[in-house]
């Protein structure tokens, strides 16, 4: 018979094209077929293997039954079941999967029923055919062809799943000396791209514009890093830790991805010498106990072979004096980047410090009653900054305290800020002289001191203006002091009160210290017997105004006072003239400190409360 789809030749007994692979529609056989050559046919058909399934299933249309020519003779008794080979028919076209044909068709007439319709014909009686009952495993064999025509489908469309560790493409290198191992880890992208570039595919279309190529993307979202990448070991395990840098859907790639932590061992870093680098090294206290100091290091052989320095990590504990036997104090080698130093042994030595700091703890304080020889010592600064001197008197009642003996560094030419030491000539034989003498020894033998209250010239008016309401209270004594003389002559101070100030200090950018001048500006008014009043500016000038501590006190003895001379006021009386140095407005004030900055080159103007 022939394909109606395709035209093709096919066997009497095929259900599908060798060609096209489209199921054959066939026209049935007449009802008086004999039973036997239709439950041979059927066998045939049960055990032929399931064909797989195209892409588009077609099923045929339901055949039209017709009466078949009566046979010839009768249909011989079906062969046993035999393994049906595999057809080697016509070639398919590219795509069209290939079919095992049924069993050899058994001579006949014989009736093969349209697949997916469950119709079986029961054997026709001589009188009158009769309908047989459905047989329900037709069905059961339609659905299992259906199912791996699909289960085939899938396959072809998304192709083999794959199994992908991760793991399986970090590399993790180890460098370095034991003790100081370094570890490098990276994913191998290119290994792990040459494998699976062609394999993986997205399940979606839309998942490689949404992600891009699948390698691509497993390569971006999974990364990791070691728990410890430096100070390594030999026999030491590390764990490399993976992170996923984005959540994406499941099961959109062809793959089942896994990435677990694992544990790696380092090994093959170079062996060094460990030694200890505080062997022999001895730490020498001084002092008393509660009031005692790190007083020496004395350096084990090590120190000197690897040219290293041992010193305390807390340097106060040389100067203190605040320790107590079972103090703890920790000294150590190297500086800031110890890893640094490490390196620089091993490379140099072949050797590595088995630590970079020991704690030590203090012992050997004498303890014996002890006093602060500086609780009762005065010590001040005495003269002008730049110039300045120290003197101690020690006031202290306590006899042990009162046989020593102070001394300063510097005592002389001191300016306020500077650091003065104050310290005791007392030495380890002293020390026991006085333990056994007095039952006491001084706690602590120096005391740092800085040097402040030194006389200074005032900097700014802020220096002085705590003193301004002395000054002007000192020439007002002053001026009415004198008019009670004047008034023999027929004038008098009718009023006076303070206007104003200028300021002007010393020059920063002039080398030599010209300190200052300050002009006070009074207000005067002075009547004559003749009933006339005149009303005039007095300009007092004080030169180098000095300060001495935080808190400045007016000294009249350390001013000079002139009266200036630029200008003169003449006011008459019945019985004199009166000729004063002094203005008549405030604009004339001015003219001093315009003149005074010019004529002292190393003074600048500072500040004023007058327009």
């Amino acid at each position: 018979m022939f394909c109606t789809n395709c035209g093709a030749n096919l066997k009497d007994d095929a259900r599908f094209c060798i060609n096209c692979g489209q199921p054959v529609k066939v026209r049935p056989v007449s009802q008086e077929a004999p039973v036997e050559a239709v439950v041979s046919a059927s066998a045939a058909f049960a055990a032929a293997p399931e064909p797989v399934a195209p892409e588009t299933p077609v099923y045929p249309e339901t055949p039209v039954y017709q009466e078949a020519p009566a046979p010839e003779a009768p249909a011989p008794e079906a062969p046993a079941y035999q393994e049906t080979p595999f057809y080697q028919g016509t070639p398919a076209p590219q795509g069209t999967p290939m079919y095992r044909e049924a069993s050899a068709p058994q001579p006949g007439p014989q009736y093969i029923p349209p697949v997916g319709q469950g119709y079986m014909p029961e054997r026709p009686t001589e009188e009158k055919p009769a309908k047989k009952k459905f047989p329900i495993w037709i069905p059961i064999v339609a659905g299992g062809v259906l199912v791996a025509g699909l289960v085939l489908a899938l396959i072809l469309i998304f192709g083999k799943k794959y199994k992908i560790n991760m793991n399986d493409y970090v590399k993790v290198d180890f460098e370095g000396y034991d003790t100081l191992g370094e570890a490098d880890s990276a994913f191998d992208a290119k290994a792990f791209r040459k494998e699976f570039s062609e394999k993986l595919k997205w399940k979606k279309k839309s998942y490689e514009e949404q992600y891009g190529s699948p390698v691509d993307f497993l390569i971006k979202v999974y990364s990791g890093a070691l728990s410890k990448e430096e100070g390594l070991k030999n026999g030491e395990k590390v764990t490399y830790k993976w992170k996923l840098s984005e959540e994406f859907p499941k099961n959109i790639m062809n793959a089942d991805i896994s990435a677990e932590d694992f544990e790696i061992e380092v090994k093959g870093l170079k062996e060094v010498e460990v030694f200890d680098p505080f062997e022999g090294m001895e730490v020498v206290f001084g002092g008393v106990d509660g009031y005692g100091y790190l007083e020496e290091i004395i350096d084990g052989p090590n120190v000197e072979k690897y040219d290293l320095y041992v010193y305390p990590e807390n340097l106060d504990v040389q100067f203190d004096h605040v320790l107590k036997n079972g103090d703890e104090v920790v000294v150590r080698i190297g500086d800031d980047d110890d890893q640094n130093l490490i390196w620089l042994l091993a490379e140099g030595y072949g050797a590595v410090p088995s630590a970079m700091t020991k704690t030590v703890v203090v012992t050997g304080l004498e303890e014996v009653q002890a006093f602060d020889p500086f609780e009762e010592l005065e010590v001040r600064f005495e003269g002008f900054n730049g110039d300045g001197d120290v003197y101690l008197d020690n006031k202290s009642a306590l006899e042990a305290c009162k046989a020593l003996y102070f001394e300063a560094d510097p005592y002389y030419n001191l300016s306020n800020g500077d650091e003065v030491r104050v310290y005791l000539d007392f030495d380890d034989d002293d020390r026991t002289e006085w333990a056994e003498r007095y039952g006491m020894i001084p706690a602590y033998t120096e005391k740092t001191y800085v040097v402040s209250g030194l006389e200074r010239y005032a900097e700014s008016y802020e220096d002085v203006k705590g003193m301004v309401d002395d000054m002007f209270e000192f020439m007002k004594g002053k001026l009415v002091d004198e008019y009670a003389d004047r008034g023999q002559y027929g004038f008098s101070l009718d009023e006076i009160e303070y206007t104003g100030y200028y300021f002007m200090k010393d020059d920063p950018s002039d080398e030599t210290d010209q300190g200052n001048l300050l002009y006070l500006v009074i207000h005067e008014v002075i009547g004559t017997d003749k009933g006339e009043k005149k009303a005039v500016e007095t300009v007092v000038m004080f030169y180098d105004v000095k300060v001495k501590g935080e808190d400045p006190e007016f000294d009249p003895d350390s001013m000079s006072i002139r009266y200036y001379s630029q200008n003169k006021v003449e006011i008459l009386s019945t019985k004199a003239k009166l000729t004063l140095n002094a203005f008549d407005d405030l604009e004339g004030t001015k003219k001093v400190l315009g003149e005074d900055e010019t004529q002292n080159k190393g003074l600048v103007f500072e500040s004023s409360d007058l327009d």
